[in-house]
């Protein structure tokens, strides 16, 4: 039987109309991608001026776009850490999108909204505290990316 089998896949293969198709699908398929070229990436500074010396005159240098060319702490009074930095997301954007997953190789994004992923740290930081995880505490999480990580780096 696999003799069989053999043989007609050697015939198949030197079949001159497989050939012929086999070779324009390869031609189509150069053909669609030399003529698919990606456009480059506009940066948004000049590459050849990526940082520029700083005013504290330690000899540090910094990005040209701080202003006054003055490196800034937190970019807003009450933004310092970056739980505050959700924060001001939450109070900010509350409803909207926050963290998306597919639930699928071919599904859509779904996503979490900023109040969603707030209630959702709440509740996983109020079962740390129920567990009498203390702050300062080391807590290992082991997790592939994913929204309950950010979840939990949250919490």
């Amino acid at each position: 039987m696999s003799k069989m089998m053999s043989a007609g896949l050697e015939e198949l293969i030197f079949d001159p109309t497989v050939l012929a198709s086999v070779g324009v699908a390869a031609a189509a398929s150069l053909y669609v991608y030399s003529n698919m070229s990606a456009q480059p990436v506009q940066p948004c500074m000049d590459l050849q001026n990526q940082s520029v010396p700083s005013n504290n005159g330690s000899g540090s240098r910094i990005n040209p776009l701080c202003k006054n060319g003055e490196l800034i702490d937190h970019p807003f009074d009450d933004v310092i850490t970056l739980y505050d930095v959700f924060r001001r997301g939450v109070k900010l954007a509350g409803k909207k999108p926050c963290l998306g997953a597919r639930t699928g190789p071919n599904e859509e994004f779904e996503f979490a909204t900023y109040e969603d992923v707030l209630e959702r740290s709440r509740h996983l930081g109020s079962g740390l505290l129920i567990k009498e995880v203390k702050p300062h505490n080391f807590v290992g999480i082991f997790a592939a990316n994913c929204i309950d990580w950010v979840i939990a780096s949250e919490a």
